[in-house]
Parts: C-alpha cells; structure tokens; sequence
C-alpha cells in the first residue's frame, strides 16, 4: 500500500519514493497551451500549488533529464507536450529557499477596488489572510502595502487611508511596513513622513530620472 506523502511537496521525491500521488500532470497541457506571457496561479493554501510548480520546474528544466518521472503518467500520453520535457532554463524559488538563505524579503500585498469598497472590516480580514503561511518570525521580513487599484494608474489613496492600513499593518505583523502605489514626487513627502510608513516602492516614476530623482531627494 501506498504512503500518503504527508509534509512533501517535492514532486521527484514523492514519486521517485513511491507516495500517495493524484494525478495533476495534465496542467503541464493547460500552461503549454496558454499562450500568456505571465501565469498567475492564486490558490488557497494547502491546495497543492508548491507541489504542481515542483512538477511543472522538473519537467521543463533543461539541466536535467526527468523523462523517467512522468512516465505512466497522464502527461505521458501527450506526445506534443512531452516533446517540450527539459527544453527551458527554469529558475525555481520558493519563501523556505529564501529563509533558508537569509535574504531580505519584502512581501507585497494589497486589494482590489472591490474589495475595498466592501468596508474596513471586509478589507482587514481579506488583508489579514495574505499572511496564510507567511513566517512572520523571519528577521528579514518587510510588509509592502501595494492597493492594486493604485498601481500604475496614477490614483492614490488619501493620507488617511494609506496610514489606516500602514499602522494595521504594524500592529498586526510587528514588521517594517513600505507603501507602493502611484508614489510620485507630489505625494512622497506626505507618505514619508507618515510614522507609519518605513519607505516606499517607486513603479512608473523611476522610469522618469527627474521625477525619480526628486522622490529620492524627498526620501533623503
């Protein structure tokens, strides 16, 4: 009988150890046939997704030969799709790599306009669940409050607003918390000087060296 494979996501070793396995390797199909530049893949957690981007990285690396772990498999049967097996430079990075390795890590979240629109209560909580299964412990930690309706469309929130969720932010995570969204030199100054805000993430106005330069005299 079978081990259920209880605490892996490694898809080489769960078969290669013969687990517990369901079958998922049709999604390699479904990403060949996108034709996006970039996938996102928002699942909730403990769906399988560290598991699925293992499977995904050992089939595509083209530093290994992995022919022997999709064989049997659903994916096998797919010769166009088996014909791309080890054919592209993959890089693989997962929250445990980074920790393991000390880095600095600077973990962005944020909402929609609907989501806000919800209420303050709706958004804390919709916020809130943003830290499933981020080690808030992590030394090396730093929060990025970036609304996603505010990103690139030159709409920023009030001062009020953005030091609303600044100071949740700190009293929830007990981290260094950057704000990002439409920062530009008209609003740097109000946004830094926050006591809540830690610095921010410059997007469209680093493209522009003057503005760039005048939000990085402000911050100075």
């Amino acid at each position: 009988m079978k081990k259920l494979p209880i605490g892996l996501s490694d898809f080489k070793s769960i078969i290669q150890n013969g687990f517990y396995y369901i079958d998922k390797t049709n999604f390699i199909s479904e990403v060949l046939n996108n034709g996006a530049s970039v996938i996102l893949l928002p699942r909730p957690r403990r769906f399988g997704k560290t598991l699925n981007l293992s499977m995904l990285r050992y089939f595509f690396d083209i530093n290994e030969n992995n022919q022997e772990l999709f064989q049997n498999l659903n994916i096998s049967k797919n010769s166009e799709a088996m014909a791309c097996l080890g054919k592209y430079p993959v890089i693989y990075i997962t929250f445990k790599d980074i920790k393991e390795n000390n880095f600095e890590i600077i973990y962005c979240i944020g909402e929609n306009l609907e989501t806000r629109n919800k209420g303050q209560n709706n958004l804390f909580e919709f916020l809130k669940s943003q830290f499933n299964g981020i080690d808030l412990n992590y030394q090396k930690l730093i929060i990025a409050y970036e609304p996603i309706w505010a990103i690139g469309t030159g709409i920023t929130p009030n001062i009020e607003q953005i030091d609303e969720i600044l100071s949740w932010l700190h009293n929830f995570t007990k981290k260094p918390v950057i704000y990002g969204g439409s920062v530009k030199p008209t609003n740097a100054k109000n946004i830094l000087q926050l006591k809540s805000c830690n610095g921010v993430l410059v997007g469209s106005a680093s493209l522009d060296l003057n503005n760039f330069l005048k939000i990085i005299k402000i911050a100075n």
